[in-house]
């Protein structure tokens, strides 16, 4: 993995989940109260270093019209009120519009999120924090660390409000 280290404050099941979902797809302004609610402890997750920038994973600009709004880029909102530390939204971008995750085996979300991102601008130096809503196998956290390493970021740390159970590590 590129990134130090991943956070989440819940596991992706009951509500945290179900908020997630109508975050994502739905009723995002009825949902933003609670989120703020649950990232008033973010600090106590302990992250190594004040992060230079918070970076939420970008969606392709298609699918970003579709929605209305970039839940990754709602919570990271949130967090910088908490976190005391800007949010970049131009830095890394979505080059190409890749398939849902949600019912892709490990393997499959890797090959689907290879090289879908990159940077705007040369970096220099400094630890970022890239959030999103959910992370199971991190295979999209990992790509938008690599591309932040390779365009000359220290180090990322990652931050997601849920962790899902991985499809290939599922019980049945």
């Amino acid at each position: 993995m590129k990134f130090s280290r991943a956070r989440s404050l819940f596991i992706a099941e009951g509500v945290p989940r179900e908020i997630v979902h109508q975050l994502k797809y739905n009723q995002h302004e009825y949902f933003e109260p609670l989120v703020k609610i649950w990232l008033r402890d973010i600090l106590k997750l302990d992250l190594y270093k004040l992060p230079k920038a918070i970076i939420p994973v970008p969606l392709y600009p298609v699918k970003q019209r579709e929605r209305g709004i970039n839940q990754s880029e709602t919570i990271a909102y949130i967090a910088s009120n908490y976190i005391k530390a800007p949010v970049n939204t131009k830095i890394l971008r979505r080059t190409r519009d890749t398939q849902s995750q949600t019912t892709l085996t490990k393997g499959m979300r890797k090959k689907n999120v290879k090289d879908a991102f990159s940077c705007s601008e040369k970096i220099n130096n400094g630890q970022f924090l890239i959030i999103d809503d959910v992370m199971t196998t991190g295979a999209t956290a990992n790509e938008c660390a690599k591309t932040l390493i390779q365009n000359g970021a220290s180090a990322v740390e990652i931050f997601t409000l849920t962790r899902g159970m991985p499809l290939d590590y599922a019980c049945s």
